[in-house]
């Protein structure tokens, strides 16, 4: 009984310090409202957060991850992947015509987002399991 307690209270840290440390990325870190949280067995804490952005407005729910061995975080950036493949697809539809198309430029700036993004939500699936 006593060992469910330790594993209980060490998971409510966790949460409580994931809370406090992913909320400081948000604009308005007292806004941060949480849920669907998942510890798993290497201390590893996953779940979603909403705050509101700059104009006052909740922008919706972002996973993130917290690591609670070493106190780094990452949190789901803004997720570009429509704008991402709508430029690329108009770049591909332009290649080969001599022209270069505002698209494959939109394409080049959106990339290193797209990494991001691409890398977070590998991280999120083999860390989160």
């Amino acid at each position: 009984m006593f060992g469910a307690i330790i594993v209980v209270s060490a998971c409510h840290s966790a949460q409580k310090a994931a809370e406090h440390v992913v909320s400081q990325d948000l604009p308005d870190p007292g806004s941060a409202r949480f849920r669907n949280f998942h510890i798993n067995n290497e201390g590893v804490v996953c779940g979603e957060v909403n705050g509101k952005d700059r104009k006052g407005a909740y922008s919706g729910f972002r996973k993130f991850v917290y690591y609670s061995h070493t106190g780094n975080h990452h949190l789901e950036p803004e997720d570009i992947s429509a704008q991402f493949e709508d430029a690329m697809s108009v770049c591909r539809a332009s290649y080969g015509t001599g022209v270069v198309v505002d698209a494959c430029q939109e394409a080049e700036k959106l990339a290193p987002a797209q990494r991001i993004l691409t890398e977070f939500r590998d991280r999120y699936t083999i860390d989160c399991r």
